[in-house]
């Protein structure tokens, strides 16, 4: 081979080389069918890209200038020719014209590259036939409120009609997203058959409450469905898609009347209704027994969140009371909406006397009426018996402390006598003992210890072995009655004043407060609270046996 041979041969050589590792240009082949349509049918855009391009993400925004994009469906293709991959992605779009004549699909971007525009033909259809069409498949819409007040409730009401013959395409579209508006749905899509202009339709029906939360004007959006019609024209009969859409509706939001109390919260509604109930349901109960309060408020027209809170107007010093957290939820009832809020309090009477509850109040606007209102609910009367909660006396301040502190003793009358010494060194020895029992009873198994020790028989002996019982068990409600009851046969004195007696006991009130949080708060009870309740009830029992054996016995001195 020749000199001049072998150049010409690297030369094209590495032009092939160089053609190889070239990336490939960017091709878009587009297609639209048919050309020429009728009104109101459609067209199919096919735009297939190769090469960089199908990695892009296209922009199809300057479509919707001169048509509806009824559908867009994408799909992918690998293919390997001699070795070569080639990768392609074809968009298929189904669009409508908007109106009738000479259109111009516009050119589109994709992956750099740009589309050719392509002309289609649009011929109108005859007005006689378009009205027939508008017969057979339409929509209704309707506000049951417009004008309506802000967080009132206004019914939004949707009907889609379709004649024999009509396939209807594409379902109807959910809860409608309404900007500044809380939208709930009432109840299920419904469908039946009326018969309307001497004409039998189906009828897709959909119904939702609407809330707005500002005052204004508010845009309810339109929404559309596809569908299929029989068409005669020309002689002929044929199908042609069709798609009907609502109009946007303008609704309307008016502020809070000025009539309205400016210190009490808004409360749109069509009615109110207060609810209470007591359990147990009685009107006269002891101080320390536990009472439950509930009240109900029902606002029909308005949500569960919309209904404001109701003060309990109980006195403080009075009841020891325990809210516990609202429950708010609504319901569809009737074509409306119907909001609820649950209360629930737990009681306990700390002084005795008759108490009178003054009625609860709500007030609320009236939309069907449009004036105000207000429903009330008359508490009924309690009477509260028994002997008052002992509260324990207030701690020491610095000043009275000091003051305690730098008293002079009073001058003793009668000199010291040894005696006394000793007995002052046994009770504080009892006292250290009884101390280490309790520490040590919290972590061994302490019961039968103490029913060795406990000297009496008969009632007492029952109700501690009930107590023992209820405290391994743990529960607090059965815990705090069998407490009371164990109590009652110590003091010899009801239940109710046996525990404000025991309450008064040193380290007695704190826990006996946790007790009833545990039963009426919601909160949990430890066992140790309970075993330690248990302790210091034992500890109150032998204190009241040793001054119930000291007053009977002659005094040692004169």
């Amino acid at each position: 081979m020749s000199t001049l041979a072998r150049r010409c041969l690297i030369t094209l050589v590495a032009l092939a080389v160089t053609c190889v590792a070239l990336p490939s240009k960017a091709a878009l082949v587009t297609y639209l069918e048919p050309r020429i349509i009728d009104e109101m049918d459609t067209v199919r855009l096919t735009i297939r890209a190769e090469g960089t391009a199908q990695a892009q993400a296209p922009d199809f925004s300057p479509l919707d200038e001169e048509f509806d994009v009824l559908g867009n469906q994408t799909s992918s293709r690998i293919s390997s020719i001699n070795g070569r991959t080639m990768a392609s992605v074809e968009y298929q779009l189904s669009l409508r014209p908007k109106h009738t004549g000479e259109i111009v699909v516009p050119s589109l971007t994709i992956g750099g590259e740009r589309t050719e525009p392509i002309r289609l033909s649009v011929r109108p259809l005859d007005p006689a036939v378009k009205e027939s069409i508008a017969k057979m498949v339409f929509f209704e819409t309707e506000l049951s409120a417009n004008p309506v007040y802000v967080q009132a409730e206004t019914v939004l009401t949707r009907r889609l009609f379709y004649s024999q013959g009509v396939q209807i395409y594409s379902d109807l579209p959910g809860v409608p997203e309404v900007e500044h508006a809380v939208v709930i749905p009432l109840g299920e899509t419904q469908s039946r058959s009326v018969l309307r202009d001497n004409q039998r339709y189906g009828v897709i029906e959909q119904r939702f409450a609407l809330f707005p939360e500002r005052s204004g004007s508010i845009t309810i959006p339109s929404i559309s469905v596809t569908s299929s019609v029989r068409v005669q024209s020309g002689g002929r009969t044929r199908r042609s898609g069709v798609r009907v859409s609502t109009e946007a509706v303008e609704l309307t939001v008016k502020a809070i009347p000025d009539g309205y109390p400016a210190d009490e919260p808004w409360l749109p509604a069509t009615g109110v209704t207060l609810e209470q109930r007591w359990l147990p349901p009685v009107t006269e109960i002891d101080v320390g027994e536990p009472l439950t309060f509930e009240l109900d408020v029902h606002a029909s027209g308005n949500r569960g969140s919309a209904i404001p809170p109701i003060p309990l107007p109980l006195p403080d010093d009075r009841f020891k009371i325990y809210p516990e957290a609202p429950v708010m939820e609504e319901s569809a009832r009737a074509g409306t909406i119907v909001g609820h809020r649950s209360t629930r309090y737990a009681l306990i009477p700390t002084t005795p006397g008759r108490l009178d509850v003054p009625p609860l109040t709500l007030t609320w606007w009236d939309t069907r009426t449009d004036q105000l209102r207000q429903t009330r609910l008359a508490v009924k009367d309690l009477t509260i018996t028994g002997i008052a909660t002992v509260t324990q006396p207030p701690a020491a301040t610095p000043e009275t402390a000091e003051l305690q502190t730098n008293k002079a003793p009073a001058p003793s009358t009668r000199p010291a006598a040894a005696p006394w010494m000793m007995i002052a060194a046994a009770i504080t020895i009892m006292a250290l003992a009884l101390t280490g029992l309790v520490r040590l009873f919290r972590y061994l198994d302490w019961t039968p210890q103490l029913e060795r020790l406990w000297p009496f028989s008969g009632e007492p002996r029952r109700r501690w072995r009930e107590l023992r019982g209820a405290t391994r068990a743990g529960d607090p409600i059965t815990y705090r009655r069998a407490l009371a009851a164990y109590l009652a046969t110590i003091y010899g004195m009801p239940a109710a004043a046996a525990l404000a007696e025991f309450r008064s006991e040193p380290d007695v009130a704190d826990h006996l407060d946790t007790l009833d949080r545990a039963i009426y708060a919601g909160t949990s009870g430890t066992a140790a609270d309970i075993r330690t309740l248990t302790l210091l009830a034992r500890a109150a029992a032998r204190r009241r046996r040793h001054r119930t054996t000291a007053d009977g016995l002659p005094a040692l001195y004169g």
